[in-house]
């Protein structure tokens, strides 16, 4: 078994001195109801969408000594969304060891998004997840997992990084950590996407979302637990923060 701990997550936007102690006040929730794992939103640290504080030096060195102060105080293993030599990335955190687990290989540049601007794509990256406790965690940040042509009229991205994680890495679960901007009929979507990977790859999917309200943009969570058959195991709220635990 598993346990896993979700937390849905409305950071403030550059206020890492904020972020960071309540972060770990969720890890230490979800260790105090006995789970081994924390997984948060995509640039879950600093929050999203960042824009041009990306470029800001002070701000990335920030966000190193908070990742290393969260490795130190953290008393379960947490995943968490930080920038990183330019990418939009995802570190595990424990112990005192802070390690690069994932960085996003698909930059969305259409409607609301701008992130080619503000990050590059790792797109000949290798593995992206961890190994614990003898299973392997294939680790997507957002747009990663819309790689699949079928979801786009244009025909999709050249790459599939959930297909390269479930079918040449072999992983145990996909995890998405994500700050996915609301839209009518989004929710339903996504959903739906997300358990048409795990039927088709026959693999539990993690999604762990941003709330809040950002720059213009509204994001409602979307945070779910899908079984390999895609029924749904645990859901969040949505708008709204919240710590949901699950035991796969």
């Amino acid at each position: 078994m598993i346990s896993l701990a979700l937390c849905q997550f409305n950071p403030t936007v550059g206020a890492l001195n904020k972020n960071a102690p309540r972060l770990l006040d969720y890890a230490q929730k979800a260790a105090q109801q006995k789970v081994t794992l924390i997984l948060t939103p995509e640039l879950s640290l600093c929050g999203y969408p960042l824009k041009d504080l990306v470029f800001d030096a002070g701000l990335l060195l920030a966000c190193d000594w908070w990742l290393s102060w969260l490795s130190q105080e953290t008393p379960i293993p947490m995943i968490v969304g930080a920038p990183f030599e330019g990418f939009n990335a995802a570190f595990w955190c424990y112990q005192g060891e802070v390690k690069l687990v994932a960085r996003k290989r698909l930059l969305p540049n259409y409607q609301v998004f701008d992130e080619r601007r503000y990050f590059r794509d790792a797109a000949e990256d290798g593995f992206h997840g961890f190994d614990w406790r003898g299973k392997k965690f294939g680790v997507t940040i957002c747009e990663d997992a819309w790689g699949e042509e079928t979801f786009w009229p244009f025909g999709g991205y050249e790459v599939d990084p959930v297909q390269e994680l479930a079918e040449d890495y072999q992983v145990d679960f996909l995890i998405n950590m994500a700050a996915s901007p609301f839209e009518q009929g989004k929710p339903k979507k996504r959903l739906e996407m997300f358990q048409r990977l795990a039927k088709r790859y026959a693999k539990p999917v993690v999604v762990v979302g941003q709330v809040g309200a950002n720059d213009g943009l509204i994001f409602d969570g979307g945070s779910v637990v899908l079984g390999k058959k895609g029924e749904v195991l645990i859901e969040a709220k949505a708008f709204q923060e919240e710590l949901i635990t699950c035991k796969l």
